[in-house]
């Protein structure tokens, strides 16, 4: 027997109409599993017979659910364990922490392709990202462009 949550839900005749309990709100709508959702509702409830109006979702079960579904992302952050010991993490967050710093590292070590930078072939680069053009091909250089340029000049002295 699976322990996917869909394999739990009752099995349902078609056409029927359930009701659903959403804490102090209650309804009744028209269902067909046969039917696209985007199918009208009214002409749905018309075929419904009021003798198989079933309860599918009491507030109960959709808690029930709820800690299920929890227990499976449970269950799956147990199996990936081994990645947080790889990492030396000490949870999922701190995990996704440490993988952002490695990919900023892995980024810094890019060499720049801009034509103040070193020629490499590399790209996109992440010092100098492109930035639209004026009528004349070029825009207005900012400082930091400026900066760079500089700090690449004086280092091929």
């Amino acid at each position: 027997m699976s322990d996917k949550l869909s394999d739990k839900m009752p099995e349902l005749p078609e056409p029927v109409a359930w009701h659903a309990e959403w804490d102090d709100t209650s309804e009744t709508m028209g269902w067909d599993q046969y039917h696209d959702a985007s199918d009208p509702l009214p002409e749905k409830w018309d075929e419904c017979d009021p003798d198989r109006v079933v309860s599918l979702f009491t507030a109960d079960q959709l808690h029930a659910y709820a800690r299920q579904y929890a227990q499976q992302w449970r269950d799956g952050y147990v199996l990936h364990k081994h990645l947080l010991t790889m990492l030396g993490a000490k949870d999922h967050v701190d995990a996704g922490r440490i993988i952002a710093e490695l990919h900023a590292q892995q980024l810094s070590l890019i060499t720049c392709a801009c034509p103040s930078g070193n020629g490499s072939l590399s790209w996109p680069c992440p010092v100098h990202p492109p930035a639209p053009a004026g009528d004349e091909g070029w825009d207005e250089p900012v400082e930091g462009q400026i900066d760079a340029a500089r700090a690449a000049r004086e280092g091929e002295k």
